[in-house]
């Protein structure tokens, strides 16, 4: 097995961005043109929220990822992806719910140039929290200031405008689904990290 393990070169897509950006459309578009496995940070912590039968709101989410940094640390949630990477052997992954400065340290040190990070953003709040109201999720904000308010705690909480700044590209997600779409083909054939990893798929 461990020999196995040393030949796999896994080459690792992440996302970061704020709520309703289009985090997960894009790695969902990338696996479609690619081929990838897909992780969500997001999802490490509704599964130990699951074990402690705690509610799936983001408020009480906040509360179990600040449970396990401060137990563990700050790069608990992210050495939990990069475990399931290497155990499953996979070699084209993508990964949502990137955050905090230190998780792109950590990717950034463990995969080395093998690692990618974009950052997708939408401008304008207003068109971030529509799209959350047509997702429709009950974790999400129901109004307007709600959405504010839990956005200006999430910058606080996590640094995202920082671990943004860290990004090798972004991409802007204003308008329609299909200027999205060609924005991520273009990132496809402009970057070479995305050639090789996109030419087999």
């Amino acid at each position: 097995m461990s020999d196995k393990k040393s030949e796999i070169c896994s080459k690792v897509i992440g996302v970061v961005g704020q709520n309703g950006s289009g985090k997960d459309t894009l790695i969902k578009y990338l696996d479609e043109r690619c081929g990838l496995e897909v992780l969500s940070l997001g999802d490490v912590a509704r599964e130990l929220a699951h074990l402690e039968e705690a509610a799936f709101s983001r408020d009480k989410l906040h509360e179990v990822s600040q449970k396990y940094q401060e137990k563990y640390g700050e790069d608990f949630f992210i050495k939990a992806v990069i475990e399931e990477i290497e155990s499953k052997l996979w070699e084209k992954v993508g990964v949502t719910g990137i955050r905090t400065p230190s998780e792109v340290d950590t990717l950034r040190k463990h995969f080395g140039s093998n690692f990618f990070l974009i950052h997708v953003y939408v401008d304008n709040p207003e068109v971030r929290f529509e799209r959350l109201k047509q997702r429709g999720e009950s974790r999400d904000p129901q109004n307007y200031d709600d959405f504010l308010a839990q956005e200006k705690a999430e910058k606080d909480m996590f640094r995202v405008d920082e671990a943004k700044q860290c990004a090798d590209i972004s991409i802007a997600n204003a308008g329609t689904l299909e200027d999205f779409h060609w924005e991520i083909d273009q990132l496809i054939l402009q970057e070479q990290f995305f050639q090789s990893l996109c030419r087999e798929a």
